[in-house]
């Protein structure tokens, strides 16, 4: 795939972002949390001061009809690099390969200015190839800057995975699609950096809180830059507390090639607050690093609208609740009517509902995650300041709302944005204790990272049809791997076509709505990967395939809105049968994979009822395969859900599974 292909594909995949309102926003600040280091590397031409033969500048590959030297405007120099476009379907890029390689991080700056800029925003971006296949691998983009605006840095950083194609790094500077109007752009940096030393800290209880038991407390480090032998140096826990005699110090329980994981009795810890903190050596500063996190034990929990309990499940008005949903543009009564009639028990608007609507949805017995998500730099808000008070506002106007159980408070938001995005969460934690936060983001490999900025984590694969159904797996494993198992998680499956987000009819006709198996398929994957919850993507998308683009839609063809819903709520209706097994917290019997089982078969289990299910689903879209998985000597089988029923075979469990079959199996 060339690189114009690539960052196209790359960029239609996310289009999604910019079709709804969150493409770039102006980012113009130092990268939180990066210790620059001494390297920069070179960039050819990088203020484009040297004209090349074809009109663009030397070294650049860009369509010169776009893409031009300006000698009469620059940020230094004498030239800058200036885009044109007055065709909002003429979507061109400009490149150069860089020497950044694989495992190496790097922050990239371009300074921007742009005139009449509308539809999208100038921007520059980082990515790179897969190196066994040579296909887009993934990328890191910089915040745009849109309308007239002078002189603007933007910058962000990228880590390039070590499965990157050696030589395959480049960095493009570009305005994002449907863009028109004028930009330049000038000064192009590349300089490699440290990432912090501590990738996260947490613990396995919402909000730190706990009432006694076990207490899991987890420390991340960037091992791939810093290569500490956390076998040989595992560092170790100190417990302090007023209330405590003495300090605890703890030895780990679990050493990972990246994390350390302790162990806290908090049965003996009286009432009160502790500190946790943890300590070792830097290996390249060689001095000491700590991090550190505080304990709150309680006689018993405070009473909130919504908490996650130590099984990771909402408890929602004292009950748990497994959320399943979809996303909403507005309320429209008329379309709530047909929504209540499901199993659907909430939504999450992106508009900012009124009360009445709140109203509407509380008698419809449906919750609602209410929408904080635009109060940013760029978004609704002109500065951090003034962000945090149009969020607090909200937040203060409806939190005494019975409808509402979380705040949704960033969709797909740059780490860069650390510092304002984790200033959000503590604001809702602040003002509403009740409620917990939820945030969705593609960036599934940097979920660890953005553990400060949520209480609950969701991601959102939209696989269908460029890539396998498996990605919903992959998504959400990796999703509950980052936030090491202790986080609850809403995840976010497709339910949606592609082509309703293309405007040519040639990119329209490559697209189409997942089948009823993987729509079924994936939110079943979703829920073996760890989710507690289950919100699709989207509601208004079903409306607006119903009609042609002819009448005021999006689709070719149109998709009958009755049909896809009858879908979605067979489905909804499949899940909520299997909610009491979902919410089980009871201990389960060791019921392990066996060699046998074929790898893309997943699974999970679920203690409910006395009972341990198995869940498993064939995360294959084409093959059939194979389920093994071993139990215990004494055990029997019980019941199977979702499918035909599994055999037992001594102290197997043996099943065959069609493409995307879920099937789940109880065990006595």
């Amino acid at each position: 795939m060339n690189h114009n292909q690539s960052v196209f594909c790359r960029w239609m995949q996310f289009r999604l972002i910019t079709a709804l309102g969150f493409a770039a926003i102006l980012f113009a600040a130092v990268v939180p949390g990066v210790q620059a280091a001494e390297k920069t590397y070179d960039v050819a031409n990088a203020s484009f001061e040297t004209a090349g033969d074809n009109g663009v500048p030397q070294s650049w590959n860009g369509d010169r009809n776009v893409y031009s030297f300006d000698g009469a405007v620059s940020h230094t120099g004498s030239a800058s690099m200036k885009w044109v476009n007055d065709d909002s379907n003429r979507y061109r890029l400009c490149y150069q390969y860089v020497d950044v390689k694989p495992g190496e991080a790097a922050v990239f700056s371009v300074w921007v200015k742009t005139k009449d800029l509308k539809g999208g925003k100038a921007a520059i971006c980082m990515e790179w190839s897969d190196a066994q296949t040579g296909k887009w691998l993934g990328g890191a983009y910089a915040r745009g800057v849109a309308g007239t605006s002078d002189w603007t840095r933007i910058s962000t950083f990228a880590e390039v995975p070590l499965e990157a194609k050696e030589g395959s790094v480049h960095v493009t500077c570009y305005c994002t699609q449907g863009a028109t109007g004028t930009a330049w752009f000038d000064d192009v940096e590349i300089k490699s950096y440290i990432p912090p030393f501590f990738s996260a800290m947490t613990t396995n209880r919402y909000r730190h809180m706990t009432v006694g038991g076990e207490v899991k407390a987890f420390v991340g480090i960037n091992n791939r830059f810093y290569k500490i032998d956390l076998a040989k140096s595992p560092g170790q826990l100190v417990v302090s507390g007023a209330n405590l005699k003495e300090n605890l110090v703890l030895a780990p329980s679990q050493v990972g090639s990246d994390y350390v994981e302790f162990t806290i009795d908090s049965d003996a810890l009286p009432v009160g607050e502790y500190q946790l903190e943890y300590q070792t050596v830097n290996p390249i500063s060689e001095k000491p690093e700590t991090i550190s996190k505080t304990l709150t034990k309680f006689e018993q929990f405070p009473t909130y609208k919504t908490r996650i309990d130590e099984h990771r499940r909402f408890i929602v008005d004292g009950k748990p609740f497994f959320p399943l949903g979809m996303y909403f543009g507005g309320i429209k009564p008329e379309e709530l009517d047909i929504y209540a009639d499901s199993k659907f028990n909430c939504l999450m608007p992106y508009h900012t509902l009124t009360r009445e609507s709140l109203d509407l949805l509380q008698q419809k017995n449906i919750r609602c995650i209410y929408s904080v998500k635009d109060f940013y730099v760029g978004l609704r808000s002109n500065s951090d300041e003034q962000g945090i008070q149009m969020a607090a506002q909200k937040i203060n106007e409806f939190k005494d709302h019975p409808a509402i159980i979380a705040w949704y408070i960033n969709d797909e938001l740059p780490l860069s944005m650390l510092e304002p995005l984790t200033k959000h969460r503590d604001l809702c934690e602040e003002l509403d204790p009740g409620r917990p936060t939820w945030v969705v983001l593609y960036q599934y490999k940097q979920i660890r990272s953005y553990i400060p900025t949520f209480d609950v984590i969701g991601t959102d694969p939209y696989p269908i049809p460029s890539q396998p159904a498996s990605n919903a797996y992959l998504y959400a494993k990796s999703t509950y791997d980052g936030s090491f198992g202790a986080h609850a998680m809403i995840q976010v499956p497709q339910a949606f076509n592609w082509a309703s987000y293309r405007k040519k009819t040639e990119d329209k006709q490559k697209n189409r709505t997942p089948t009823y198996e993987e729509l079924r398929g994936m939110a079943w994957m979703n829920i073996a990967g760890g989710a507690n919850g289950l919100i699709f993507y989207s509601w208004f998308d079903l409306w607006k395939m119903d009609k042609t683009v002819e009448e005021g839609g999006t689709a070719l063809v149109r998709e009958p809105f009755e049909q896809r819903w009858a879908e979605l709520k067979k489905l909804g209706e499949e899940i909520a049968d299997c909610f009491p097994i979902l919410l089980g917290d009871e201990p389960t019997l060791n019921v392990t994979k066996s060699d046998e089982s074929d790898d893309e078969v997943v699974s999970r289990l679920f203690g409910a009822n006395g009972s341990t299910w198995l869940l498993i689903v064939n995360t294959n879209d084409k093959e059939t395969k194979t389920a093994v998985y071993e139990i215990p000597g004494a055990a029997t089988l019980g019941q199977t859900k979702l499918g035909s029923p599994a055999a037992q075979d001594g102290n197997n469990i043996r099943i065959v599974l069609p493409p995307l079959e879920p099937r789940l199996i109880e065990i006595k």
